[in-house]
């Protein structure tokens, strides 16, 4: 009998916020020399990270069809259906390589590929990107290898391990820090969809006064762009999508953005300052929590209206820009330590040891 290859399992799809993390293991996995196989959604076909793994050997990207959790007793069947799909996916390629370890991203994606590694008895570990544990991670929690959290967790279980999230290898370098010598640029990031809100919100900034002296670099997201690009003033740059983040991120002076786990970390990653608006109908409310740790940190201040208004959120952005804050921020991300940075190489090393 012929030996099979041997390969990690990813399962990672959704949002940015779990794919390019898991993306980050893959590259991590492929510096080992080891085979992965990465699966996520069919509607993540295009999503840039993936793209870009695609095109490196020992790596097959598949993509199937995991279902999202039902919240209707009548979508069931549906779910059913696309859940014996999946697994039969995972399946096929079972058969191809010997499954060294298995690891899920987070949310539905990672469903599938977490049952049939827990019923073929193949190892797997968890990365859980958020300040509270989404509901795919506490159902397998239980069982798995480790838990590599983002954030600190008040636990008990010893195979709990707080290693920050992994980084894309665009942010695996070491940072050069741009001082400013005033803060006179703001970059507006609303993750990898773009946010309404946030772009409502640079819409009434620019009709405020107060912003005639700062440039603002706002992402729009693709669905957004069109809409927001003609009223844009001349010294503004709007784009429909950052592929570069480290060199927008490193030459603003302040970050307006989401509270995604992967937005912050690449935040700190660049020792920004950020005001942070947290997605209002994320599950849990994980957002807020996210935002929070790194406001009781010194390096980011909350605006959470809900629901939201452009007006009061220019209102308090003008407070915060005005005060002392600002530079106490800039100041403390940039002489602590707020989150580990490292995760990428921790977590590949310790699953290869573990499986």
């Amino acid at each position: 009998m012929e030996k099979k290859e041997k390969a990690i399992f990813i399962a990672a799809g959704g949002t940015g916020g779990h794919i390019s993390p898991g993306v980050a293991l893959a590259e991590g996995f492929l510096k080992k020399k080891v085979r992965v196989v990465f699966f996520s959604l069919e509607k993540d076909r295009d999503y840039p990270d993936l793209e870009r793994l695609r095109m490196f050997e020992g790596v097959h990207v598949v993509f199937y069809k995991a279902p999202p959790l039902p919240s209707k007793v009548w979508l069931w069947p549906r779910f059913a259906k696309n859940l014996i799909l999946s697994l039969g996916q995972v399946r096929e390629q079972h058969k191809l390589y010997q499954v060294v370890a298995a690891i899920g991203m987070g949310g539905y994606p990672a469903f599938p590929l977490l049952l049939y590694s827990k019923f073929m008895k193949i190892p797997y570990f968890l990365c859980e990107q958020n300040s509270v544990m989404g509901f795919v991670s506490q159902l397998f929690a239980k069982r798995a290898q480790k838990v590599f959290l983002s954030f600190p967790m008040k636990t008990n279980a010893s195979h709990y391990v707080f290693t920050g999230n992994p980084l894309r290898s665009q942010f695996q370098k070491k940072v050069v820090v741009r001082k400013p010598t005033s803060f006179r640029k703001i970059l507006i990031v609303g993750g990898s969809q773009g946010a309404r809100d946030l772009n409502e919100l640079y819409l009434r900034m620019i009709e405020d006064p107060f912003f005639e002296n700062w440039q603002i670099i706002l992402s729009t997201g693709k669905n957004h762009y069109h809409a927001i690009y003609p009223k844009k003033r001349k010294k503004d740059q709007i784009l429909p999508f950052i592929t570069d983040m480290p060199r927008f991120l490193t030459n603003c002076d302040v970050v307006l953005c989401r509270a995604g786990s992967g937005t912050l970390y690449e935040v700190i990653w660049a020792q920004k300052p950020s005001v942070l608006f947290p997605f209002p109908y994320a599950t849990k409310n994980h957002q807020y929590y996210n935002a929070l740790y790194l406001k009781e940190q010194g390096v980011s201040e909350i605006i959470d209206i809900r629901p939201f208004s452009a007006k009061e959120a220019v209102c308090r952005l003008k407070e915060i820009l005005q005060s002392h804050k600002l530079k106490e921020m800039a100041d403390a991300v940039a002489q602590k330590k707020v989150l580990p940075l490292t995760a990428h190489e921790v977590i590949v090393n310790e699953v290869l040891q573990l499986a």
